[in-house]
């Protein structure tokens, strides 16, 4: 009698370890696949940010942050920044979007609502796009719930950045790919020299010293 309940007891043992080791697993791969996730959304960002002329510097890129992950980067003050700006905002969720077909909510509502401030600010300024838009090719990929309540004119701005915003990586797509690998694997790049060696030289405006810090 008492072997078979040794033998009961060990039993359950092996099934609760067995059972806490999946859960641990699932786990790990949730956290795995989350931090994935976000390294493609700031991936996005940074190649935006890369990309415009207005940024002066990217201070750093992370996915380390409590609220998922953060590209911080310094801007010139210049009449097209809102647009330069539209598509930074735009290019989290955009690459997302274009990694697994959808965006996923939480810290995408902020980026929509900082895109919609500056699609806002160019209708009522009436600021011309910097650069040669591509055609619309693809429609806005948002819940009705996002943009049901905004005006058509900001919906076409916002329907440009982001055709705008899909060719970009489409251009840059090994330096996302590049990036995107380095963010899975260090977690955070702060070092100038580390992110240039990443992304590449740019071309970038000279003799302006009026900047802002951004974050996305």
């Amino acid at each position: 009698m008492t072997t078979i309940l040794a033998l009961f007891i060990l039993g359950i043992g092996v099934v609760y370890v067995a059972v806490l080791s999946w859960f641990i697993r699932q786990d790990s791969n949730r956290f795995r696949q989350e931090n994935n996730r976000i390294a493609a959304h700031e991936s996005g960002h940074a190649i935006a940010a890369w990309s415009c002329t207005i940024v002066s510097d990217i201070h750093h890129i992370t996915i380390e942050k409590s609220n998922g992950g953060e590209v911080e980067y310094a801007f010139f003050i210049l009449p097209k920044a809102p647009w330069c700006l539209l598509v930074i905002h735009l290019a989290g969720l955009t690459a997302e979007i274009a990694k697994y077909g959808k965006f996923r909510s939480g810290y995408c509502i902020t980026d929509l609502y900082k895109s919609l401030q500056c699609a806002e600010e160019i209708v009522k300024n009436g600021i011309q796009c910097p650069w040669e838009l591509p055609a619309l090719s693809r429609s806005l990929p948002f819940h009705k719930m996002y943009v049901e309540d905004i005006s058509l004119e900001c919906q076409q701005v916002l329907l440009q950045a982001y055709n705008y915003c899909r060719s970009l990586l489409d251009t840059h797509r090994h330096q996302y790919k590049i990036l995107l690998a380095q963010l899975k694997n260090k977690k955070t790049i702060s070092s100038p020299q580390e992110i240039e060696s990443v992304l590449g030289n740019r071309d970038l405006i000279t003799g302006l010293r009026s900047v802002k810090i951004g974050f996305v």
